[in-house]
């Protein structure tokens, strides 16, 4: 904030400026009181001048009286400043702990250097405001990335074991720094320890024990239970009385709407909040509500109103003031602009983000904001530095553990190379993922073999216990060690049975698991279609023959790119999914259906002699194009071009393997594709031979098609036109 100007506030209209804000009207009421009692006196001398001079212009009158009672409030005000120079200056009443409290997120730098004031200051502090100064640090520690930190003020809050809030606190802080590094089930049973609110806890631990639960909910997929822990939490709020309070839990809850896809309730939770926010001036709320209606449009695939919700977000933004809140909403704003393909602006934005940031640190909202960097840089084929910032992003993401997140950048990554042209490179990311998700299986296959081993332990332990008790109730009496060796026996012998037979249980269950994650792992998650993982397996155990035997189908759905563009992801999704249906009706229960990436699907039949190839291939292709696919209410036109081929293939003299038999199929559905799409392409003749003619045929397919060293037959979808072979 710049220095105040006594002139600009006692006559703005002197120097051109903007009446001064309402807080600062309100501060100078009483210059203003004074300037308006001045008024009159000396509009009455100026009119005695209009008179004498012959003017009596009303407006000239006003405004210069005006002027004139304000140059003498000047007067005034010199003359005070001057005689109180020498006196201490007033300073500003201090804020309260609620009140830094409720700045925690918007101005974290703020609230911490108000606290240090307070702490140097703490002689006279009461043990209750202490513990409300601690646990208030404690989570701007954690806002601010200062974990060291953190760790001392619990230490200090453990040092009260016998108050029930120095307690509730020392949880309630290492709850939100679990929660700021993804840990949401330890978070969850950290809180669990929080004393109970019957035990003489202050009704703000309870507020924020439940907010930080619904926090920690949320992201583990308990949308009820997060949704009822802020309701809990704004009913509380609604108690203390404190409306900041019982406003940040209903934006929590209108969060969790949002993002389990409950749009109209978010709408009416977001459109009750807007109301109170406003009333209160509450920018940083009002930011936050503009977040998430732009979510919101974005899920609704609303581009011109989420764009307009996102600049209403930088707008309350630049109001708070802070590095903060510039930085989320430009983090938004950069997503917006990416999402609608405006490259440069989202890199602009994104940059601005990160300056922002600072030295916060790697992970949370810097990772986000180096990948959007990245991709915008790939939108604009900047690959170099497009690459090396999503990579950091990526990497930063791995090291914070959050494997899942990486998992779903790397697709996205993946795409972008793919759109920039780039597709080496977005094979090489897409390997990428799939080495993190095989090595997602495995930490948790070791994680719950580490629990089974643990609580193995644990039962081990407790016999040991037990047979030691054994034995010195042995010792312990002569007369009786006949009855309690019998005792003991038995004892041993009925804990070995149930050790056994848990350890069946655990055993079982331990091999279902593993086959229900090998199970998922070889599953497209959206078709239940097998995947690539799948059909490398299938491929490794035919590598053992050098000839493949057998039929292979390559399909791909025609112009999928504009039925995303016209009717949404949520519809592209659907008609991958009724095309993988109607493709499992066509094939036989052993021939291998497998969604091979994007829109393409393959198929291959081992034994082909039942159905011949080209039958097969247009049973396949009228499969899908018989009937328009609906996708909520509306019809969705769909036709695929097909490319296959029987091996062993007439003509070839040496025998193909299923690698190269695919490269081939993928040449011929090229072929098809080039030609207009809705049809099949089929390989009938290859004259080659040796494995030379057959690579040199591969790498040249359309001079090998002219030479006649291949022929191939084409037919187009029995509505459009009749076969054709090639060469012609």
């Amino acid at each position: 904030m710049g220095k105040f100007n006594p002139i600009s506030y006692a006559c703005p209209e002197v120097l051109g400026l903007r009446r001064p804000a309402p807080f600062f009207r309100r501060a100078l009421s009483p210059c203003t009181v004074f300037r308006s009692a001045l008024a009159a006196p000396v509009r009455v001398a100026l009119e005695v001048l209009a008179a004498t001079w012959g003017r009596r212009d009303q407006e000239f009158l006003t405004r210069t009286a005006r002027c004139g009672s304000s140059l003498v409030l000047l007067v005034v005000l010199g003359f005070l400043c001057a005689s109180g120079a020498g006196a201490s200056p007033r300073t500003a009443d201090p804020l309260s702990l609620d009140e830094l409290e409720n700045l925690v997120d918007s101005d974290p730098v703020k609230v911490l250097r108000l606290l240090d004031a307070m702490e140097s200051d703490a002689g006279n502090e009461s043990a209750a405001d202490e513990i409300e100064r601690l646990c208030i640090r404690g989570k701007v520690l954690v806002v601010l990335h200062r974990r060291g930190e953190v760790s001392v003020v619990v230490r200090q809050l453990q040092s009260h074991p016998d108050d029930p809030n120095a307690v509730a606190a020392a949880h309630i802080v290492h709850a939100s720094e679990l929660l700021a590094d993804g840990g949401y089930a330890l978070a969850l049973a950290e809180l669990k320890q929080v004393p109970a609110p019957a035990s003489g806890l202050d009704p703000k631990m309870h507020y924020r024990r439940l907010m930080l639960r619904g926090a920690a909910e949320s992201p583990l997929g308990q949308f009820a239970a997060a949704v009822a822990s802020f309701q809990e939490a704004q009913v509380i709020a609604d108690g203390m009385p404190s409306p900041a309070r019982e406003l940040a839990a209903e934006l929590g809850a209108a969060h969790v709407y949002v993002k389990f896809g409950e749009l109209e309730t978010a709408e009416r939770v977001l459109g009750e909040a807007r109301q109170k926010a406003v009333a209160m001036s509450d920018d940083w709320s009002l930011m936050l509500i503009s977040r998430d209606e732009s979510d919101i449009y974005d899920r609704r695939d609303e581009r011109a109103n989420e764009r307009r919700a996102s600049l209403e977000m930088l707008a309350h933004a630049k109001r708070v003031g802070t590095d903060s809140a510039m930085a989320q909403a430009y983090i938004n704003l950069g997503d917006s602009y990416l999402k609608t393909k405006e490259y440069a602006v989202s890199l602009a934005s994104s940059e601005e983000a990160l300056r922002l940031l600072g030295d916060a640190g790697p992970g949370g909202n810097r990772s986000i904001v180096l990948f959007n960097i990245g991709l915008a840089h790939l939108g604009l084929r900047e690959f170099r530095p497009g690459q090396d910032a999503a990579d950091q992003a990526i990497a930063e993401v791995r090291s914070a553990g959050n494997r899942e997140t990486a998992i779903g950048m790397l697709q996205e990554y993946s795409d972008a190379l793919e759109a920039g042209g780039d597709v080496r490179a977005a094979l090489s990311v897409l390997r990428r993922q799939q080495e993190l998700q095989h090595e997602l299986l495995t930490v948790d296959r070791q994680r719950v073999m580490l629990e089974l081993t643990q609580r193995f332990d644990s039962e081990r332990q407790e016999r040991s216990i037990e047979l030691l008790r054994s034995d010195n109730a042995l010792k312990s009496s002569e007369l009786k060690a006949q009855k309690l060796r019998e005792w003991t026996i038995l004892s041993i012998t009925i804990l070995v049975v149930v050790a056994g037979a848990l350890l069946m249980v655990a055993y079982g269950r331990v091999r279902r698991l593993n086959r229900a994650l090998e199970e998922s792992s070889v599953r497209d998650a959206l078709t239940g279609l097998h995947n690539r993982r799948h059909f490398q397996k299938f491929a490794a155990a035919q590598a053992q023959s050098p000839q493949f035997s057998g039929g292979i189908f390559l399909l791909d759905i025609d112009h999928f790119k504009s039925v995303n563009d016209e009717f949404g992801h949520a519809a592209g999704d659907a008609v991958l999914n009724a095309v993988g249906q109607r493709l499992r009706h066509v094939v036989r229960a052993e021939d291998l259906l497998v969604r091979w990436g994007g829109e393409e699907f393959l198929v291959v039949a081992l034994d082909h002699r039942a159905t011949p190839c080209a039958m097969l291939a247009e049973r396949l292709m009228s499969a899908v194009s018989a009937d328009p696919i609906l996708y909520d209410g509306r019809p969705i036109t769909c036709t695929v071009s097909v490319g296959y081929a029987a091996f062993p293939v007439q003509g070839c003299v040496p025998g193909i393997s299923m690698e190269r038999a695919l490269a081939l199929v993928d040449q011929a559905l090229y072929v098809a594709k080039r030609n207009g799409r809705a049809r099949t392409c089929g390989i009938e003749e290859l004259n080659a031979a040796s494995l030379a003619e057959i690579r040199a045929i591969e790498k040249g397919f359309g001079d090998a098609l002219h030479r006649g060293l291949l022929r191939l037959i084409e037919r187009v979808d029995p509505g459009l036109s009749a076969a054709r072979s090639y060469p012609a």
